[in-house]
């Protein structure tokens, strides 16, 4: 891990690597929560292109991946 690039002592590694998990579902939650909030307070068409914009970039990424 990276913990020895950033000298991190090792009794403070699973301080670390506990409080960015929690910190990372938080954010995912939060994240979650403006999700449905935007998608509850816009009207269906811009619903419908905003659904439209992730699948879009998810093949072009497809496409654009070097093969094998």
């Amino acid at each position: 891990m990276n913990f020895s690039y950033f000298a991190v002592p090792r009794r403070y590694q699973h301080r670390f690597v506990f409080w960015g998990i929690l910190g990372m579902i938080m954010l995912r939650a939060i994240m979650i929560g403006l999700g449905i909030t935007f998608v509850e307070k816009c009207g269906k068409r811009l619903t419908k292109i905003m659904m439209w914009v992730p699948a879009a970039h998810c093949v072009s990424s497809k496409l654009s991946a070097p093969k094998g």
